[in-house]
């Protein structure tokens, strides 16, 4: 099972190339949607990390101390655990 918070798909639909790939991902039996934070939960983690669906990856892995994927792990600098961010290469890399 994988988890992918609601806001992190939110930012992907918006940003993708192609949005069905995103559909697809979201639709996966073994994808599990984590429900967006509550918004002082989201306010603060949104305060040490910039935007929502950092803030909102950031807060699931810590919460059920999981792995957290990104080709970006300096996003994720102010985390309390560092271990838990594991980088990931793009197509590109």
């Amino acid at each position: 099972m994988v988890a992918v918070p609601q806001l992190c798909l939110a930012a992907a639909y918006s940003e993708a190339p192609d949005p069905d790939r995103v559909d697809v991902l979201a639709a996966h039996e073994q994808v599990w949607i984590v429900p967006a934070p509550s918004w002082r939960e989201l306010g603060t983690a949104q305060a040490l990390f910039g935007s929502a669906d950092v803030a909102s990856a950031a807060r699931a892995a810590t919460a059920f101390q999981v792995l957290l994927l990104t080709r970006e792990p300096a996003w994720y600098a102010a985390l309390a655990n560092p271990g838990l961010v594991v980088r990931i290469l793009g197509l590109d890399e």
